[in-house]
């Protein structure tokens, strides 16, 4: 029996706590992506940009403000860093290429289509 039709006991205990109808079951399971080696294999791509600005001027060899921008290669960091590298440690591991400044933004991006899976 499959478990979302109307007469399953894991619907008939969703309509009795009055969580959502036997018709309205969803078959997609929230996960929480924790490392780099998770992303890598979901498919997800990580960019960086440097948010070095006039103001932190003082460890600047330049003041003006940087505008580095790349999209960084996932299975390179998983071969660098390990699969287990935790993904909110690596924005503190990284340094910008051009100007040197330790305040870069990691933007983290899943992708369009969940069912994709890389293995490795």
């Amino acid at each position: 029996m499959h478990p979302c039709s109307a007469n399953s006991p894991a619907a008939r205990l969703l309509e009795s706590t009055l969580l959502t109808p036997a018709d309205d079951c969803s078959h997609f399971v929230l996960m929480a992506i924790e490392t780099i080696g998770e992303a890598f294999a979901l498919g997800w791509r990580v960019m960086v940009r440097c948010s070095h600005s006039r103001e932190d001027g003082a460890h600047s060899k330049s003041s003006r403000e940087c505008t580095y921008r790349k999209e960084l290669d996932m299975e390179t960091l998983v071969c660098t860093r390990g699969r287990a590298f935790p993904l909110s440690r690596l924005e503190s591991r990284l340094r910008c290429p051009r100007c040197g400044g330790r305040n870069l933004v990691v933007l983290y991006q899943p992708p369009a289509n969940t069912t994709a899976v890389r293995h490795p």
